[in-house]
């Protein structure tokens, strides 16, 4: 019988790109002029000496038709196909790669050049990028030998032996070697003859001597001269990045006088964060510092600020240790001292010292494995793979990340006083990697050629267009990355494997001093215990592998907190971020940043490359680069304040106090009732959580006050990307302003402006928000913070010594620094006139509900959320509370005893959570419990408040549906489409396994991926243990039901994000400063009533297109050709005409299809049944009646079949007009 897999070797006509069989059509058709008059304009300076005029075109969103869309069939996504093994000892190809390049990078050419040879059917891209990087580490052995017949020999082999085409960069190394010759006669020749070879093969002489990133400087101007060429022959893609690096050569820099910067008073908060944090901050605090004694002084100069921002990412590691050190030599310098009292950081001195030699004696067992790697066994194994990646940086570099990353990780993955050891060991391989690869950054950009100034980029139109033109060169290939360059990502295997043979080696020596009772005289002992031990505890019937802290050093973290990785690269930065000009070139100066945050998605990593190439992402990058140029700076007299709370120990707002831990109850008799026990257990569990959640806060406030005291003085930027939503984040992720309450009260505009008439006004609003009156109309809002001046004003002189009527506030800490700021204004002699720099908000009501509202064309769903002019804002968790407390009390009226319990219990609160967590697709379960903890706040007993929650979930999610109709069909229907798509299969597909993920493009031409896939994971022996670790380079099996309930929530937050992107741009070209919390947009109080009229256009330009029919025209699109499992009730229409068809044809053809057995789908989905279902019903009809057949019981008989995938129709929308959105003041507010 012939099956649905002969079906699928139909032949697909696509078009090919890089090697792959990709489905592509003509550029998105983004108006050309707009795209690069934006492109040209988002990096204008923020310094009006340096600024350029900005184009006032408005943004559109680009128009898609049915082939703009990229489209990557099944066959050819990364990891459909099996793995190459190239050696018994070393099998994923991906670990092999890592391997090679830390032989060559660390000096062991002959283990490279072993792997090289072995490494078989590798795509020829790869290919020339591996020879080509052996060939540049021969260039130095040439040169002391003065003899390049290692590199002919080499360049002979790829031609003759593997049937590898050498490239441009082939010849640029082969002619590096040959400026190695000292003998300037053999120097010429070997020059000559290799030139010839390249001209012979068809290559151009100007595109070997642009291979930027094999020639420095000296190298090309001698190249030049030799050739008789000039920087006009250098191909286009690298002309100027070579005219730049020979012009800076001749250039002689002036230094500028010192800037004195005054000393910020030093604060008494506990613990060596912020000294460390301090000493890692050296060039952003001290304007004499130098990063070593031969240097000159750096002066505070927006230039020179470039180079403290790299010093400031590359000096982390080397700060720790001197601060460690510090605090062991004062211990020392005090004498005779109780061990009890040592400071964490002279502990963390100890392990230092005695981990390095264990890491040195490591890396001398690798290097002898490494010898002779034929005959290794046992541990000599696993060193052949691990051995080259620690050679990349020194014992002392591999101790600090090693100790760090593990004090980081406390606390971690649901472990208390603790981590899991898979999520260990993979953590500090990463970090492992990281610092190699900066430390590799950093030794290419010291080349002098590929590094740009990034000064002139940002201040100069000129210059940004040409570092735009370089960027898309490359991604096309005009400018390939050079293969010098190529740093291979380690896998999942490999980073196990380093991190947890540098565990094991800290646990050896890592000791903490504990006080003991001797067992035979009582007395209290010090002894010296082991600061980390290996355990094993079950999570959720599982059986985890944990790495534990000794109470001891718990109790060190608890006084003197270290709790994060105390890295700059993780920390805001001094100069405005790099400009996104591709997928992975933006942000961070040296630190490697991706666009996207992917975590183990290889899919939405190549559609992300593709749309960077096309260069359909330029709008996405624009509106990243407005919100990384806008300029903070920290509020000190909120700072001040903080600090003192901190100090007092104190609890106040969200700052917890220093006291005591929660008692933990007393233990019943063993002989007690098992309920009693029960009970007992679980309020031990509570206890313990309460206290590392009180821990893990305190630690976590620590860390902000540390930065914060950093940067006082400081102008900070924060580079943002997305995640793969293209909702955008701060890429910094200890202190932003997506932070809490206190992290925002922290923070201010750097730039400031004059409030005027309407920015007084807004400030006055703004201070009602914060202080929690926000559901009134402005003008009572504004009378509101007036009446309450008194208070305002003791606030603002008295913090903490007054009435503390900020800490009655919502955000408390928002609205001391709104006190300082008013209190400041009103009493300036004109406060029209007072520069205000603090940022004034405008949320969304409910944004989830307000997207929802416009797809629908909800009118009562639009007025609840605001779209829709009214005199006073809508409150939809009030409007859905009064639906559920009315129905309640008809309920209560009837006889119901569980509403009789709740009635007068129903309030905004109760419901808020469960309203705003609805629109992105919460459970029901979810949604009970969100209500359970909250009607345990309003007084319902513990033992009443599941059953009364129950309840309360159905009367709010019909409450929901009736005032959303329109928003709940379009959730439907999304729903439903996604299941229909993770169910299908390509027409191509090998199996009948899900393979196939919702794919969508936003209204800005970001390609969206759902990652949700089931988790395939591998075993690995490591150290310390087997664990088991997933592929992040597997195409599993898609999880059909996280990909139908995550759809509705993800295509909502994408129109979200696109709506903040498209707000960040039109702010941009009026000059406004903009910053975004998601649905929250800021901007200086003179400016709200210009925000609000651009964020209110930009959401009518976002829905007057039709958004549903363009996403069901691209699925239609994208999943053509694909077949999904259908299915009916055997006694309906539908199902009875599909019986009948295969009766039919069993009797004619005589096939094997046993039409009794209707539930075997193997048996009924053959490729005839396509024809059947045509014939017997529309692909419509069949699709309602597999939706029918799903809500009916699972007794009933159903018949499956395979079918072409079709969509339902789409809800009929609304009469609502998103026009009226215009004149709705309280839209955002």
């Amino acid at each position: 019988m012939q099956r649905i897999a002969a079906a699928r070797r139909r032949v697909l006509t696509t078009c090919s790109l890089s090697g792959k069989s990709v489905l592509l059509a003509g550029r998105l058709s983004v108006a050309s002029s707009a795209s690069v008059a934006l492109r040209q304009t988002r990096l204008q300076s923020t310094t009006a000496a340096s600024s350029f005029a900005s184009s006032q075109q408005t943004i559109e969103i680009p128009k898609k038709t049915d082939d703009d869309f990229i489209i990557v069939r099944h066959k050819d996504m990364p990891g459909s196909s099996g793995r190459d093994n190239f050696t018994a000892k070393v099998r994923e190809r991906s670990e092999a790669f890592s391997i090679y390049y830390a032989c060559l990078a660390t000096g062991n050419v002959e283990r490279a050049k072993s792997i090289l040879s072995r490494l078989h059917n590798v795509p020829p891209a790869t290919a020339i990028k591996l020879h080509n990087q052996y060939l540049f580490t021969l260039v130095g052995e040439c040169a002391k030998a003065q003899d390049l017949s290692l590199m002919t020999k080499w360049l002979d082999k790829m031609q003759k032996e593997l049937d590898i085409v050498p490239n441009e960069t082939t010849y640029a190394i082969l002619c590096k070697g040959a400026l190695g010759l000292t003998d300037k006669d053999m120097r010429e020749m070997m020059l000559k003859n290799f030139a010839e070879m390249f001209l012979k093969n068809g290559g151009v002489l100007g595109d070997m001597i642009g291979q930027a990133g094999v020639y420095s400087v000296d190298d090309i101007k001698a190249l030049i001269d030799m050739f008789g060429l000039s920087v006009a022959n250098i191909k286009q893609g690298s002309r100027q990045v070579i005219a730049d690096a020979l012009a800076a050569a001749e250039r002689q820099v002036s230094e500028d006088d010192v800037q004195n910067i005054a000393e910020v008073a030093p604060t008494k908060v506990s613990g060596p964060g912020m000294h460390l944090l301090k000493q890692s901050l050296a060039a952003l605090i001290d304007p004499n510092y130098s990063a070593s004694e031969n240097e000159a002084r750096i002066p505070f100069s927006m230039l020179e600020s470039y180079e403290r921002q790299k010093i400031l990412e590359e000096s982390a590691l080397d700060a720790a240790v001197a601060r460690w050190k510090h605090d062991h030599e004062t211990t020392v310098n005090r004498g005779k001292l109780n061990p009890l009292k040592k400071s964490l950081n002279a502990l963390l001195w100890e392990w230092h010292q005695a981990l390095v030699p264990l890491i040195e004696d490591e890396v001398r067992r690798c290097k002898e494995a490494q010898k002779n790697t034929t005959a290794a066994s046992g541990a000599d194994v696993d060193r052949l793979a691990y051995g080259p990646c620690l050679l990349l940086l020194s014992p002392e570099q591999l101790s600090t990340i090693t100790i760090l990353e593990l004090l980081r990780l406390q606390g971690t993955g649901g472990v208390a006083e603790g981590m899991r050891v898979a999520r260990a060991v993979l953590s500090l391989g990463k970090q492992v990697e990281s610092e190699a690869q900066a430390d590799m950054l950093k030794e290419q950009a010291d080349n002098g050629i590929l590094v740009g100034d990034m000064k002139t980029i940002f201040s100069n139109e000129k210059a940004f267009a040409l570092a735009k033109a370089k960027a898309k060169a490359r991604a096309k290939g005009d400018m390939a990355t050079p293969d010098t360059e190529w740093r291979p990502d380690w896998p999942h295997t490999l980073r196990a494997r380093v991190g947890s043979v540098l565990i094991s080696l800290l646990m050896h020596v890592a000791k903490v001093p504990n006080e003991a009772d001797d067992s035979v005289t009582g007395e209290k002992l010090v002894e010296v215990t082991p600061a980390f031990y290996h355990a094993y505890q079950y999570s959720n019937g599982k059986k985890l592998g944990v790495i534990k802290m000794h109470p001891a050093l718990m109790r060190h973290l608890g006084t003197d907190p270290m709790r994060g990785n105390v890295h700059p690269r993780l920390l805001p930065m001094v100069v405005p971020p790099r400009p996104w000009l591709s997928w992975n070139n933006g942000g961070y100066l040296r630190a490697k940043t991706r666009v996207m945050r992917t975590r183990d998605a290889p899919e939405q990593l190549l559609y992300l490359k593709k749309a960077s190439d096309r260069g359909d992402l330029d709008l996405v990058f624009a509106g990243l680069d407005v919100l990384g140029r806008t300029a903070w700076a920290i509020n000190r007299r909120v700072l001040d304040v903080a600090v003192t709370v901190w100090n007092t120990g104190e609890a106040i707002a969200s700052i917890p106090a220093t006291d005591t831990n929660f008692e933990y109850p007393s233990e019943p008799p063993p002989d007690c009732d098992p309920a009693i026990r029960a009970m007992y257990v679980r309020k031990c569990k509570e206890v313990a959580h309460a206290n590392q959640n009180k821990h893990s806060l305190r630690c976590d406030v620590n860390y902000k006050l540390e930065i914060a005291r950093a940067f006082v003085n400081e102008k900070m930027y924060f580079p943002h990307n997305i995640d793969f939503r293209g909702r955008a984040y701060p890429i910094p992720p200890h202190f932003n302003h997506l932070g809490n309450d206190l992290c925002r009260g922290l923070l201010v505009f750097h730039e400031g402006k004059e409030l005027g008439e309407e920015g007084l006004r807004w400030l006055k609003i703004h201070m009602a928000n914060v202080r929690g009156f926000d559901k009134a109309s402005f003008s009572e809002r504004a009378a509101y913070t007036m009446e309450n001046l008194e208070h305002i004003f003791d606030s603002a002189d008295k913090p903490l010594g007054g009435k503390r009527w900020w800490l009655e506030a919502e955000d408390p800490w928002q609205c001391l620094a709104t006190c300082f700021e008013l209190a400041d204004a009103l009493r300036s002699p004109n406060p029209e006139k007072y520069i205000s720099r603090m940022p004034v908000h405008q949320d969304g009501t409910c944004n989830g509900l307000q997207h929802y509202a416009a797809l629908g064309g909800d009118i009562v769903g639009a007025k609840q959320v605001n779209l829709e002019p009214s005199d006073s804002p809508q409150d939809v968790y009030t409007g859905v509370a009064n639906l559920v407390a009315a129905e309640v009390e008809r309920d209560a009226a009837a006889g119901n005893s569980n509403a009789q319990e709740l009635v007068g219990k129903i309030t905004r609160k109760v419901v808020k959570q469960t309203v705003m967590t609805n629109v992105y697709g919460v459970t029901w379960i979810g949604a009970r419990d969100q209500i359970e903890g909250q009607l345990r706040d309003v007084g319902i007993p513990d033992d009443r408040a599941f059953v009364l929650a129950a309840y309360v979930t159905k009367i709010v999610f019909s409450a929901m549906k009736s005032m959303f109709s329109g928003a709940h069909m379009i959730q439907d229907w999304l729903s439903d489409a996604a299941k229909i798509i993770a169910k299908a299969h390509p027409i191509d597909a090998d199996d009948d396994t899900n393979m196939t993920a919702v794919i969508w493009t936003t209204p800005l031409n970001l390609p969206v991926v759902q990652p949700y896939r089931k988790i395939s994971r591998k075993q690995i022996k490591t150290n310390l243990q087997t664990v088991f670790i997933s592929n992040p380079d597997a195409m599993n099996e898609v999880d059909v039901r996280k990909q139908r309930t995550a759809f509705p929530p993800n295509f909502i937050h994408s129109l979200d994000a696109t709506h903040m992107l498209m707000s960040a741009l039109a702010t941009s070209e009026a000059g406004i400063t903009f910053a975004a919390v998601h649905d929250s947009y800021w901007t200086h109080a003179s400016d709200v009533d210009k925000m609000n009229v651009m964020l209110r256009d930009a959401f009518v330009r976002l829905h007057q297109d039709d958004i549903m029919g363009n996403l069901k025209r691209e699925f239609e699109e994208r999943y053509k050709g694909y077949k999904t499992q259908m299915s009916a009730l055997a006694d309906s229409a539908e199902g009875k005409a599909v019986l009948a068809q295969r009766a039919s044809k069993s009797r004619t053809k005589s096939t094997e299809a046993d039409v009794a057995d209707v539930a075997d789908v193997a048996d009924v989905a053959d490729v005839a049944d396509v024809a059947d279902v045509a014939e017997a019903a529309s692909p419509t009809s069949a699709v309602e009646a597999m939706f029918a057949e799903e809500a009916a019981p699972k007794k009933n008989k159903s018949v499956k079949w395979w079918g072409d995938l079709v969509f339902r129709p789409l809800p009929a929308k609304g009469e609502w007009d998103v026009q009226n959105l215009k004149q709705s003041q309280y839209f955002f507010s």
